[in-house]
């Protein structure tokens, strides 16, 4: 019988849970981390494996499955893709499996999320013959509600046969809370496969104590100002992506008359390519560095909308901007914001205006003026 630690960490929101997890365990369990399809996920895991466990964790990675149906554009075309993509698929996610998992037997198998990686769930259900499966949510759960959704078109119908066929026909197609077509661990998952539920308020006071310094072996850098961006036109808040183009560069030329550009950092999200000569003002930080071990007293303010990495932040001041842009709608724009402040450490400033925003970079540089007296 075997008293492996295996740890599926599929985002950035699960890090926290994942290297508590590891910090428990590794001294006195063997502990594999299991990264799917993540490029940025698995640099940060690889250097935190060097720096701060001497190398000690198994990391086991692997590539999302290339479908040829995403590589034509034609409709007709994709269509044709479709059975031998999920043939393909199939027999690729088995090759995985007898590589990595078909050995454990007896193993704690935690992962944190339901939705997003169907992968996961295949070989996750597969795992849970022979071995614990345990759940520690991420804290976006916490705020979140995911929706049932059923296809609307046959675009939506063509993705939930695909999903159910390659991944098992019990996998939930869901609304994750605006995306659709969001693949989902279904609730008769956790009923009959899973071993136990580490509910929020458990997980909460596992990590209270949890102290993360250890694993801040990055170059901080020196800047003032950290923008951390947000899509909000791919997401589908904005749909006038030149109006937020300009509204952006205003918010950064008005930034600019009150901090010097070389004091300006801008993070980007892990493995999101967007665009960025969207701004053309400030240093770029290294993607795969989560944002959380970035934070330090010499950043006077932080930027963005609404992610969740400007609402992790503790101390300094919080900044949203998601009124200085126009939102298809109110309603989604307040959804946003209510799930946001949930999320939330510390209070979060909206201004309403380019001239509101201004007041409070003036107000920060007089408060600096004064701490330097």
């Amino acid at each position: 019988m075997s008293n492996e630690i295996v740890i599926f960490c599929e985002s950035y929101p699960q890090i926290k849970n994942a290297l508590y997890l590891i910090t428990e365990n590794y001294c006195s369990h063997p502990t594999t981390v299991v990264i799917t399809g993540h490029n940025d996920l698995l640099k940060f895991s690889k250097v935190i494996n060097e720096k701060a466990f001497d190398n000690n964790i198994n990391i086991v990675s692997f590539e999302s499955f290339p479908a040829q149906m995403a590589g034509n554009s034609r409709k007709i075309i994709k269509m044709l893709y479709l059975i031998p993509d999920i043939i393909r698929e199939r027999s690729y996610l088995r090759a995985i499996y007898e590589k990595y998992f078909a050995r454990l037997v007896g193993a704690d198998i935690y992962f944190c999320g339901r939705c997003f990686n169907p992968s996961s769930f295949y070989l996750l259900k597969r795992l849970s013959k022979v071995n614990r499966i345990i759940y520690m949510p991420d804290p976006t759960y916490d705020v979140v509600q995911v929706l049932k959704s059923t296809p609307n078109n046959i675009r939506e119908l063509v993705i939930w046969f695909r999903f159910k066929a390659a991944y098992g026909h019990d996998l939930m197609i869901s609304q994750f809370p605006y995306l659709r077509n969001i693949p989902t661990m279904p609730d008769s998952f956790f009923e009959k496969r899973v071993h136990r539920v580490i509910k929020q308020e458990e997980r909460n006071k596992m990590l209270q104590d949890f102290d993360t310094s250890v694993f801040r072996v990055f170059d901080e850098g020196k800047c003032s100002v950290l923008y951390l961006d947000e899509d909000p036109v791919g997401g589908g808040y904005i749909s006038d992506s030149e109006d937020f183009r300009n509204t952006m560069g205003n918010i950064f030329n008005t930034l600019k008359k009150h901090f010097p550009e070389n004091s300006i950092a801008r993070k980007y999200h892990p493995n999101f390519h967007g665009n960025r000569d969207l701004i053309k003002i400030g240093i770029i930080l290294p993607d795969f560095i989560p944002a959380e071990f970035l934070y330090n007293d010499k950043i006077k303010v932080y930027l963005g909308l609404y992610s969740l990495a400007l609402a992790n932040v503790t101390k300094g001041t919080v900044v949203s901007l998601m009124y200085l842009f126009n939102f298809k709608n109110e309603t989604s724009r307040e959804q946003v914001k209510n799930e946001f402040l949930q999320w939330s450490h510390t209070n979060v400033l909206f201004p309403k205006s380019l001239d509101e925003f201004e007041k409070i970079l003036i107000d920060i540089n007089n408060h600096r003026l004064e701490e330097a007296k």
